[in-house]
């Protein structure tokens, strides 16, 4: 049963007319998990955000996002409130720019259980500590008096998964979780979510542009290009045999532990401009190294091949066309 199901979720900016997220659709079953990956500026972080209602307010989200059947986009913030903790968790980007500088860590796990569960201050100050055990801070009942800056990064993002999780939601979403943390605290936060997935129950909407994250974590992989969806499917059969030039491109520019230190990793060229996009032709043709006529053609459907569904006119004649994008 679909937990999260996104249905053509479009995020405009008044006077530009190429949506900075365009149609993107997927669906999340509860328990699984789904990893969005691109490189920055794609719309991945815009794209969740919306799903909450925390992007900016000149921006206009159009489409559906419906969670447990009920609909979030376009209602109003006494029914995001009611999700927004509650149902579902979001452990930012930064957690030295999300955490409240000015407030210990204990008060601000706390908070959520007091307003979503009516839980006393005590009651919630003694969950909090609980909840700093359970994502393996040390000595957590100290830990609680502490305010950010005293913390290491890796314990920042430590207290954002606590507070995320306070109220028990039923979907976490993260964003770039492990981004800017030395190779031994992620590999310490990969197995800490792992381990709350089973311990929660959790479903997992993961951000990242790390595709390491994306095998250990995650069941179902979506390529997301200058807000376009490009490829989605297995993560498996993704990693070891992607079907898209541009998910092909971002598994290139992967370093592995067998390069040649001296060897310079494969690069894509160009970079994402939007300023040159126009909506009528692939977005990624100007940095496509097997770009053919017919990009500059059109746009290509999406359409669902042998092993993922995506969106590439190298494989129109051996796809099926669909329109559940």
């Amino acid at each position: 049963m679909s937990l999260l199901v996104v249905d053509r979720l479009s995020i405009t900016v008044p006077g530009v007319s190429l949506p900075l997220v365009d149609a993107l659709s997927f669906a999340l079953d509860a328990g699984g998990s789904l990893a969005i990956v691109g490189e920055s500026g794609s719309g991945k972080s815009l794209a969740m955000q919306a799903l909450l209602g925390l992007q900016a307010p000149e921006l206009r989200v159009q489409g559906s996002a419906r969670f447990n059947g009920r609909e979030l986009v376009g209602v109003g913030e006494a029914t995001l409130n009611a999700v927004r903790g509650a149902q579902i968790g979001f452990v930012f980007q930064d957690a030295s720019l999300s955490l409240n500088p000015f407030l210990p860590v204990g008060l601000q796990i706390a908070e959520s259980l007091q307003v979503h569960r009516g839980a006393s201050r005590a009651a919630a100050w003694q969950e909090a500590q609980r909840l700093l055990d359970a994502v393996r801070v040390a000595r957590p009942g100290q830990r609680l008096a502490q305010y950010p800056h005293e913390l290491s990064g890796g314990m920042r993002q430590r207290v954002m998964f606590a507070a995320a999780l306070a109220c028990r939601p039923q979907l976490l979403i993260a964003d770039e979780p492990t981004t800017a943390l030395d190779a031994t605290v992620q590999r310490q936060l990969v197995d800490l979510l792992r381990d709350l997935r089973r311990d929660f129950a959790l479903s997992l909407l993961l951000i990242t542009h790390d595709l390491g994250l994306v095998g250990e974590l995650c069941e179902q992989t979506l390529v997301l290009y200058a807000g376009r969806q490009m490829e989605v499917g297995a993560s498996a059969s993704l990693l070891r045999a992607p079907q898209h030039p541009y998910t092909q491109a971002l598994l290139r520019a992967r370093p592995s532990l067998t390069d040649d230190v001296d060897t310079p990793l494969p690069a894509i060229p160009g970079a994402l401009q939007r300023a040159q996009l126009d909506g009528r032709r692939c977005r990624f043709i100007g940095r496509c190294t097997q770009a053919m006529a017919e990009c500059d053609g059109a746009e290509p459907a999406w359409r669902v091949a042998e092993r993922s569904a995506l969106r590439c006119h190298r494989h129109t004649s051996s796809g099926k066309t669909t329109s559940g994008e």
